[in-house]
């Protein structure tokens, strides 16, 4: 069935875009009329404001789910399963080179504190051994689900 992100949301109790837009025109109105608010009343007004962000964050979610499932099709177009599926990918791409990033970079920093992390004989202390051998098995499981996410497998 075709439906855009609204008619989603709509037909399945989330707020839309509009409804929160709304909602935060009334927060900012704040004061306007000539009368303080109390501060219990902000606070009962933001905790309802972040419940409908996060309903709506919800619902953006079961959106984009109900496509990856082929129950609805967006239609403009914008929002495929292939292109969600490109975004998944290059999501858990950036998060493992990232930690390989992070690993080697600890690796290089254990490797330059020089007579602090080495022996005279020049290999390198229990501790600082032990933390490059945690940091190479962080590298090597990281490419290892680097090559299960390649699709060329």
């Amino acid at each position: 069935m075709k439906q855009n992100y609204v008619q989603f949301a709509t037909a399945n109790g989330y707020p839309t875009h509009h409804d929160t837009m709304f909602q935060a025109q009334l927060l900012g109105s704040r004061g306007l009329e000539g009368r303080r608010q109390s501060s219990r009343s902000i606070k009962e007004q933001d905790d309802a404001f972040q419940v409908m962000q996060q309903k709506a964050k919800e619902g953006k979610e079961a959106y984009r789910q109900a496509i990856l499932e082929g129950k609805v099709i967006d239609p403009d177009g914008e929002i495929t399963i292939k292109s969600l599926r490109k975004i998944e990918y290059d999501y858990e791409m950036k998060k493992q080179n990232s930690k390989i990033s992070c690993a080697e970079s600890g690796i290089q920093t254990i490797e330059r504190l020089g007579r602090m992390s080495h022996l005279e004989s020049g290999k390198l202390k229990k501790g600082y051994q032990r933390a490059v051998d945690d940091y190479t098995n962080e590298i090597a499981i990281a490419k290892a689900k680097i090559e299960e996410l390649n699709p060329n497998n």
